[in-house]
């Protein structure tokens, strides 16, 4: 009949509670190198597809962390996305005729300034604009998946360098 001795199963015990509960500091730590990662990838990719006639695009992207919950469970996420103004648009004064005017009475249209972000920016060069003969590249989905590989490297690269802190 085969025995089985087990000594020092309860500091496995104990390393098990450790490696599920991973600290806020070390998730937060996770994120923000993964988040650095798809800011230089998403910056790479509008370079390469030559999207950047001023480069207000190019320097707007950046990583947001944001944590929210889920039924009483606080989630932790990053968004990168790009931000700030890239320009305003004026448009045209039309002056017009009312339809049943006897007098010649007039009214303005238009005029106002309307200022556009980076983000409608980044979309309309993602996703294209057909009627402005604008075509989609689709440039964000491609460097979220040129970008996957390193983020999991990096992020990783945190969570082992926490993992040899508690000598696991």
């Amino acid at each position: 009949m085969a025995k089985f001795n087990a000594t020092g199963i309860e500091g496995l015990a104990l390393s098990m509670e450790q490696f599920a509960a991973i600290p806020d500091d070390v998730v937060e730590e996770m994120l923000d190198a993964g988040g650095a990662v798809v800011v230089r990838y998403h910056r790479a990719e509008i370079s390469a597809q030559g999207l950047m006639k001023s480069g207000k695009l190019l320097g707007s992207i950046k990583a947001h962390p944001k944590s929210g919950s889920a039924k009483n469970d606080w989630k932790r996420y990053v968004l990168i996305y790009p931000t700030g103004s890239h320009h305003t648009f004026q448009s045209r004064v039309v002056t017009k005729q009312y339809a049943r005017s006897k007098h010649g009475r007039t009214y303005t249209k238009g005029g106002g300034a309307k200022v556009v972000t980076n983000s409608e920016v980044g979309f309309i060069q993602a996703y294209g604009a057909p009627k402005k003969g604008i075509r989609a590249t689709d440039w964000m989905n491609k460097a979220n998946a040129k970008a996957a590989p390193e983020v999991e490297k990096a992020e990783l690269a945190v969570y082992d360098r926490w993992m040899k802190s508690l000598d696991l």
